[in-house]
């Protein structure tokens, strides 16, 4: 430890520079007003800062990953919720409150999907992989005989967002149409995004996504014929 000289932490939140605390942080359930960097600091004994994961991730793109070279990007992370970072004129961009790329909570479909954050219709909802877990055990509901519940022995539990998508990959027509939708979703935010940053680049990254290989290799349709 005495070879550190400060920590820097990103967590699925807003970060409040005025008052050093994270004001909301629905998907971790931590209470309001949480003061993150004076807890871990008490425990490490360290200076520690702190911000939104997807914007660090957004810098550490313009820094030294597929960004590099832009002035102007945005990275968006697909996981169990949807986060974002926007890089404008090389420096990142967060508003006036800390909250300008909350892109997983902009609304995309009026009156939908209840999210995390209380609201209805966000992008969150649609684009991330808890979404199509959701939609994939919603087929089971409606089809208890399709190869999705097959493929988990009829436990809905087990149904990953990866497990939808392999099954899409090899032609299976009820998950190969829920993909489409799926990514259907996912393209509306995309131009939403483009249209109002106009990026050089848009960076599409999030852990549980990128094990499932959804954007690597052919489309699942073409995969599936």
């Amino acid at each position: 430890m005495e070879e550190i000289a400060s920590v820097g932490v990103g967590f699925p939140g807003i970060w409040d520079t005025e008052h050093n605390c994270v004001p909301y942080c629905s998907n971790l359930k931590w209470p309001d007003r949480f003061p993150l960097t004076e807890y871990l600091g008490n425990l490490l004994g360290k200076t520690v800062y702190a911000g939104n994961d997807a914007s660090a991730a957004a810098l550490a793109e313009a820094a030294a990953g597929a960004s590099l070279g832009t002035r102007n990007s945005v990275l968006v992370t697909l996981g169990t919720g949807v986060g974002g970072g926007v890089i404008l004129n090389g420096k990142l961009f967060s508003g006036s409150h800390g909250v300008a790329t909350e892109i997983g909570h902009m609304i995309t479909v009026s009156g939908g999907e209840l999210c995390t954050c209380g609201n209805r219709g966000c992008f969150e909802c649609y684009a991330s992989a808890t979404a199509l877990i959701r939609e994939g055990c919603r087929l089971c509901e409606d089809k208890p005989d399709c190869a999705l519940m097959q493929s988990v022995d009829g436990d809905l539990k087990q149904i990953e967002a990866r497990t939808v998508i392999d099954l899409a990959k090899v032609g299976d027509p009820d998950c190969l149409e829920l993909f489409e939708q799926y990514t259907e979703r996912i393209s509306e935010g995309l131009v939403s995004l483009i249209n109002v940053y106009d990026p050089e680049v848009i960076v599409i990254g999030g852990g549980r996504i990128a094990r499932g290989g959804i954007f690597t290799g052919a489309s699942p349709s073409e995969n599936g014929g």
